[in-house]
Protein backbone atom coordinates (compact mmCIF):
# COMPACT_ATOMS: atom_id res chain seq x y z
CA UNK A 1 0.00 0.00 0.00
CA UNK A 2 0.98 3.59 -0.44
CA UNK A 3 2.00 4.98 2.51
CA UNK A 4 -0.33 7.79 4.39
CA UNK A 5 -1.30 11.03 2.51
CA UNK A 6 -2.07 12.89 6.10
CA UNK A 7 -2.70 11.91 9.50
CA UNK A 8 -2.52 8.57 11.17
CA UNK A 9 -5.65 6.40 11.27
CA UNK A 10 -7.49 6.46 14.13
CA UNK A 11 -8.16 3.18 14.33
CA UNK A 12 -4.55 2.61 13.93
CA UNK A 13 -3.47 4.02 17.11
CA UNK A 14 -6.72 2.17 18.76
CA UNK A 15 -5.50 -1.38 17.51
CA UNK A 16 -4.79 -3.98 20.10
CA UNK A 17 -1.54 -4.18 21.63
CA UNK A 18 0.11 -7.35 20.03
CA UNK A 19 -1.26 -6.13 16.88
CA UNK A 20 0.83 -3.35 17.10
CA UNK A 21 3.73 -5.49 18.16
CA UNK A 22 3.14 -7.72 14.48
CA UNK A 23 2.93 -4.47 12.53
CA UNK A 24 6.54 -3.46 14.23
CA UNK A 25 7.68 -6.86 13.04
CA UNK A 26 6.66 -6.38 10.09
CA UNK A 27 8.64 -3.33 9.69
CA UNK A 28 11.35 -4.38 10.67
CA UNK A 29 11.13 -7.38 7.90
CA UNK A 30 10.19 -4.79 5.21
CA UNK A 31 13.09 -2.26 6.73
CA UNK A 32 15.45 -5.74 5.78
CA UNK A 33 13.74 -7.13 2.90
CA UNK A 34 12.13 -4.56 0.66
CA UNK A 35 14.18 -1.19 1.14
CA UNK A 36 17.14 -2.77 -0.66
CA UNK A 37 15.40 -3.97 -3.56
CA UNK A 38 13.26 -0.19 -3.79
CA UNK A 39 16.92 1.14 -3.87
CA UNK A 40 17.60 -0.77 -7.16
CA UNK A 41 14.61 0.87 -8.77
CA UNK A 42 14.53 3.28 -10.89
CA UNK A 43 13.71 6.77 -9.92
CA UNK A 44 10.84 6.65 -12.41
CA UNK A 45 9.15 3.80 -11.28
CA UNK A 46 6.24 5.50 -8.49
CA UNK A 47 3.96 3.17 -6.59
CA UNK A 48 1.27 3.38 -8.94
CA UNK A 49 3.10 2.27 -11.80
CA UNK A 50 4.18 -0.97 -9.08
CA UNK A 51 0.34 -1.54 -8.47
CA UNK A 52 -0.92 -1.23 -12.68
CA UNK A 53 1.95 -3.43 -13.12
CA UNK A 54 0.34 -5.91 -10.63
CA UNK A 55 -2.98 -5.61 -12.06
CA UNK A 56 -1.72 -6.49 -15.69
CA UNK A 57 -0.21 -9.50 -13.75
CA UNK A 58 -3.83 -10.26 -12.34
CA UNK A 59 -4.75 -10.48 -15.84
CA UNK A 60 -2.07 -13.05 -16.62
CA UNK A 61 -2.64 -14.90 -13.84
CA UNK A 62 -5.97 -15.75 -14.88
CA UNK A 63 -4.73 -16.66 -18.50
CA UNK A 64 -2.48 -19.15 -17.03
CA UNK A 65 -4.94 -20.22 -14.60
CA UNK A 66 -7.17 -21.73 -17.48
CA UNK A 67 -4.30 -23.24 -18.86
CA UNK A 68 -3.80 -24.88 -15.79
CA UNK A 69 -0.13 -24.48 -15.39
CA UNK A 70 0.27 -23.85 -11.45
CA UNK A 71 3.96 -23.90 -11.07
CA UNK A 72 4.21 -20.99 -13.58
CA UNK A 73 0.60 -19.09 -11.50
CA UNK A 74 3.03 -19.69 -8.55
CA UNK A 75 5.86 -17.57 -10.28
CA UNK A 76 3.13 -14.75 -11.34
CA UNK A 77 1.71 -14.35 -8.15
CA UNK A 78 4.98 -14.41 -6.12
CA UNK A 79 5.64 -11.36 -8.26
CA UNK A 80 2.50 -9.74 -7.84
CA UNK A 81 2.78 -9.85 -3.78
CA UNK A 82 6.39 -8.40 -4.72
CA UNK A 83 5.08 -5.47 -6.45
CA UNK A 84 2.44 -5.07 -3.89
CA UNK A 85 5.32 -4.72 -1.27
CA UNK A 86 7.77 -2.53 -2.80
CA UNK A 87 4.55 -0.24 -4.04
CA UNK A 88 3.88 0.93 -0.40
CA UNK A 89 7.82 1.24 0.19
CA UNK A 90 8.91 3.29 -2.63
CA UNK A 91 5.70 5.39 -1.60
CA UNK A 92 7.09 5.61 2.08
CA UNK A 93 10.98 6.00 0.91
CA UNK A 94 10.33 8.21 -2.10
CA UNK A 95 7.37 10.63 -0.56
CA UNK A 96 5.04 9.64 -3.35
CA UNK A 97 2.38 8.41 -1.32
CA UNK A 98 -1.25 9.92 -3.39
CA UNK A 99 -4.55 9.60 -2.64
CA UNK A 100 -5.48 7.97 -5.83
CA UNK A 101 -2.72 5.04 -4.77
CA UNK A 102 -4.23 5.00 -1.65
CA UNK A 103 -7.33 3.74 -3.18
CA UNK A 104 -5.59 2.06 -5.83
CA UNK A 105 -3.43 -0.58 -4.38
CA UNK A 106 -6.31 -2.28 -2.14
CA UNK A 107 -8.75 -2.13 -5.45
CA UNK A 108 -5.76 -3.88 -7.57
CA UNK A 109 -5.32 -6.57 -4.52
CA UNK A 110 -8.75 -7.08 -4.65
CA UNK A 111 -8.55 -8.01 -8.60
CA UNK A 112 -5.59 -10.04 -7.51
CA UNK A 113 -7.17 -11.91 -5.16
CA UNK A 114 -10.74 -12.31 -6.84
CA UNK A 115 -8.89 -14.04 -9.44
CA UNK A 116 -7.48 -16.66 -7.32
CA UNK A 117 -10.79 -17.05 -5.05
CA UNK A 118 -12.81 -17.87 -8.35
CA UNK A 119 -10.76 -19.62 -9.51
CA UNK A 120 -10.31 -22.26 -6.45
CA UNK A 121 -13.32 -21.93 -4.99
CA UNK A 122 -13.70 -25.73 -6.00
CA UNK A 123 -10.41 -26.37 -3.70
CA UNK A 124 -10.99 -24.56 -0.69
CA UNK A 125 -14.67 -23.13 -0.85
CA UNK A 126 -14.89 -22.59 3.08
CA UNK A 127 -11.32 -20.91 3.40
CA UNK A 128 -12.16 -18.77 0.66
CA UNK A 129 -15.57 -18.32 1.76
CA UNK A 130 -14.02 -17.09 5.31
CA UNK A 131 -11.96 -14.62 3.24
CA UNK A 132 -14.36 -13.27 1.27
CA UNK A 133 -16.47 -12.72 4.02
CA UNK A 134 -13.70 -10.68 5.79
CA UNK A 135 -12.90 -9.07 2.23
CA UNK A 136 -16.44 -7.90 2.00
CA UNK A 137 -16.66 -6.75 5.80
CA UNK A 138 -13.93 -4.55 5.59
CA UNK A 139 -15.24 -3.04 2.51
CA UNK A 140 -18.32 -1.94 3.97
CA UNK A 141 -16.07 0.03 6.86
CA UNK A 142 -14.79 1.16 3.99
CA UNK A 143 -17.56 2.77 2.17
CA UNK A 144 -18.80 3.75 5.88
CA UNK A 145 -15.46 6.19 6.35
CA UNK A 146 -16.11 7.29 2.74
CA UNK A 147 -19.40 8.49 3.61
CA UNK A 148 -18.19 10.37 6.74
CA UNK A 149 -19.19 14.10 6.63
CA UNK A 150 -16.92 16.08 4.49
CA UNK A 151 -15.97 17.79 7.46
CA UNK A 152 -14.27 15.27 9.27
CA UNK A 153 -10.80 13.78 9.14
CA UNK A 154 -9.88 10.24 7.72
CA UNK A 155 -7.17 9.00 6.09
CA UNK A 156 -8.47 6.03 3.57
CA UNK A 157 -4.48 5.13 3.01
CA UNK A 158 -3.12 1.20 4.18
CA UNK A 159 -4.00 0.56 8.36
CA UNK A 160 -2.26 -2.03 9.83
CA UNK A 161 -5.48 -3.74 9.86
CA UNK A 162 -5.59 -3.74 5.60
CA UNK A 163 -1.90 -4.72 5.64
CA UNK A 164 -2.63 -8.12 7.91
CA UNK A 165 -6.01 -8.82 5.66
CA UNK A 166 -3.62 -9.03 2.62
CA UNK A 167 -0.92 -11.14 4.33
CA UNK A 168 -4.02 -13.36 5.85
CA UNK A 169 -5.24 -13.47 1.87
CA UNK A 170 -1.45 -14.13 0.38
CA UNK A 171 -0.79 -17.08 2.81
CA UNK A 172 -4.70 -18.60 2.56
CA UNK A 173 -3.73 -18.22 -1.69
CA UNK A 174 -0.56 -19.26 -1.53
CA UNK A 175 -1.19 -22.84 0.94
CA UNK A 176 -3.97 -23.53 -1.80
CA UNK A 177 -1.66 -22.62 -4.70
CA UNK A 178 0.57 -25.09 -2.81
CA UNK A 179 -2.06 -28.02 -2.41
CA UNK A 180 -2.98 -27.86 -6.00
CA UNK A 181 0.45 -27.75 -7.44
CA UNK A 182 1.68 -30.49 -5.12
CA UNK A 183 -1.69 -32.40 -4.75
CA UNK A 184 -2.14 -33.39 -1.20
CA UNK A 185 1.09 -32.45 0.33
CA UNK A 186 0.45 -31.32 2.72
CA UNK A 187 -3.18 -30.71 3.18
CA UNK A 188 -5.11 -34.22 1.80
CA UNK A 189 -7.73 -33.50 -1.14
CA UNK A 190 -11.12 -34.37 -1.10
Amino acid sequence: GDAPCGVRDPVEREAPENLVMLEAALGLGRRAAIRPLVRLLPRGVTPNALSGLRLVLAGVLAAVLWRESYLLVAAIYGIALLTDALDGEVARLRGQGTRFGARFDPSVDKVLHGVLFVSFWGEAPVLLGLLLLFDVGLFLVGLVLVAMPKGESRNLSASVYGRWKMIVQSVGCALILWNVTLPGFPFPRP
